[in-house]
């Protein structure tokens, strides 16, 4: 009889310290999940931020070149409007800060030897993915659509307008637009499935320096 009770409470014990270790274990491996989440969004975020900062700059630079030595005047001026469209690309892809950009070294740079330390440090590590998936939601949203729009239709009308560039003006319109949703498509998107995969929920935010540098597509 006795000998039964000790082995029930011998099992009670291990039960509640199996539970207490997998309590204890479950923030570290949260934390471990986010930085790893944050970090592959990272190295992702800024390959394509390169590809697309060389993408514009490759189209700036030759449509500038053509616009100076077309022979034909009126590719000229195509090309003058296209380098300036690319620009405004070039400079939304290369300027505009990108939450995901920097997430990851700044968690890295957090100490985590201490309980309580990995504990703050999960804290930010909720936070930065939160801020990185609302990040990646605007930007994929309808706002640098509608600045690809804006973009290309006063290229367009530009060309309409003042240079009685009607076909060319309409050809630029939907290859502009092309490029603009292009980029939007192959934007990664790791930390929206993140924090849905984590449970936190998101909203978007604004991005820093202001939504009129969410041009996105030129042609």
């Amino acid at each position: 009889m006795h000998g039964a009770r000790r082995l029930g409470w011998g099992c009670l014990l291990v039960a509640l310290g199996g539970a207490s270790l997998a309590e204890a274990q479950a923030p570290d491996a949260r934390l471990a999940r986010l930085e790893q989440s944050l970090r592959e969004e990272q190295e992702a975020t800024l390959r394509w931020s390169r590809a697309w900062v060389l993408t514009f700059a490759a189209l700036t630079l030759g449509q500038a070149g053509a616009g100076l030595w077309w022979p034909d005047e009126g590719l000229r001026i195509d090309a003058r409007v296209g380098a300036v469209k690319s620009g405004l690309g070039l400079l939304a892809a290369w300027a505009v800060p990108f939450v995901p950009h920097g997430a990851a070294d700044e968690l890295d740079a957090l100490p985590s030897a201490t309980p309580a330390q990995r504990q703050r440090k999960l804290a930010v590590a909720e936070r930065l993915l939160r801020r990185a998936a609302d990040d990646e939601r605007l930007r994929s949203g309808w706002l640098p659509r509608l600045a690809s729009a804006a973009v290309n239709l006063g290229g367009a009308y530009y060309l309409w307008l003042v240079h009685d560039r009607h076909v060319s003006g309409w050809l630029s319109l939907p290859s502009g637009l092309l490029v603009g949703e292009l980029q939007i498509q192959t934007q990664p998107t790791g930390a929206l499935r993140a924090a849905r995969r984590e449970g936190l929920t998101t909203a978007a935010q604004p991005v820093p320096g202001g939504a009129l540098f969410l041009v996105q597509g030129s042609y």
